[in-house]
């Protein structure tokens, strides 16, 4: 009876252990800096049984650029992932192990894929390093009358086409340009208030997997940031902007929630991770409180931001330049 269960179990676990495998290449595997190759990763597992979750685009090094991602499915229990990197590294390069979940019903489980190699070639020729001795200046003769001659023409035309301008053509009367309206100033939490309220009406992002309501999710937070806190947030990977906060002073808080959202909108914007209604709920309910605390920790610096406006444009009477110069300096001394 023992050796029955024991027998099982063994069975069990190797079903377990073998059931999913991962395997990894790239193409080409010798590159320049600029390159551009694809590291594909591919995957071997029960379909009836598991769903996998592939690295995203944080996963790879500032040496390592990510492009694009695509996915491809083969037969039932196999897929493949191809990613499209830019090599921008100065020596060779190992690509770490990637993890890949299989998610089912029963658990999760997690295996990494082999490390890979890349080999950097120098577009230098070895043989052409050395500086070529410099040969000395040669001096060329110099002709000062054709200079001369040429400067005395270009005196005579210079008069002879100012005296025709005074004479001939007429002077149009100059224009006054019409005063510029300037709009009123917009503060940035009142821009971020209004794009996560519209995310309410959830049910007509369910057509496109969600991925509409994640981009828009993520784009109004890092328009927010970026206004600010003055950081690149819309050009810059999820890695990036929150590095960027965190050297900003913002509340742990804060950047805990931040990073949960942008990096569930990196999976189901690049890893083709399909969101149900109820995970896109939450992350509404998680965008709420994100807000609400943004709200009261941002308050000095938005009054600040608007005060700097008004006075920039003149709409704030009793305000030097003295005030705005002052104004900035504490806005980007991370007040």
């Amino acid at each position: 009876m023992r050796f029955a269960a024991s027998l099982t179990l063994i069975f069990v676990f190797a079903q377990i252990s073998i059931g999913q495998t991962v395997r990894t290449f790239v193409t080409p595997d010798s590159l320049t800096t600029g390159s551009t190759f694809n590291y594909i990763i591919t995957a071997q597992y029960a379909s009836n049984q598991y769903s996998p979750v592939f690295p995203d685009s944080t996963a790879f090094s500032d040496a390592i650029e990510f492009r694009s991602v695509q996915r491809f499915r083969g037969v039932s229990s196999r897929d493949s992932v191809v990613y499209e990197l830019q090599f921008f590294a100065l020596n060779d390069t190992i690509i770490g192990p990637k993890e890949v979940t299989f998610n089912s019903s029963e658990g999760s489980v997690s295996v990494n894929t082999s490390s890979v190699n890349l080999y950097f070639v120098s577009l230098l020729d070895e043989t052409s390093a050395e500086l070529r001795d410099l040969k000395p200046l040669f001096l060329f003769g110099r002709s000062w009358f054709w200079l001369m001659l040429f400067l005395i023409a270009v005196f005579i035309t210079a008069i002879l086409l100012y005296r025709y301008r005074s004479k001939f053509v007429k002077k149009e009367p100059i224009q006054e340009t019409p005063k510029q309206e300037i709009p009123p100033f917009v503060s940035p939490f009142d821009t971020l208030f209004r794009e996560i309220n519209e995310l309410r009406n959830i049910q007509i992002y369910s057509d496109d997997n969600f991925r509409g309501f994640y981009t828009k999710l993520s784009d109004a937070f890092r328009l927010y940031f970026e206004d600010v806190y003055f950081i690149p947030a819309l050009e810059s990977t999820t890695r990036e902007v929150i590095r960027d906060v965190q050297r900003k002073g913002v509340d742990d808080r804060v950047v805990l929630l931040l990073n949960n959202l942008l990096k569930e909108s990196d999976m189901v914007k690049f890893a083709k991770y399909r969101a149900t209604e109820d995970q896109a709920l939450k992350a509404l309910n998680v965008a709420e409180q994100l807000v609400k605390l943004v709200q009261r920790a941002d308050y000095d610096r938005i009054s600040q931001l608007r005060i700097s406006y008004q006075a920039k444009y003149g709409l704030r009477e009793g305000y030097h330049k003295t005030s705005i110069q002052s104004d900035n300096a504490m806005l980007e001394g991370n007040l």
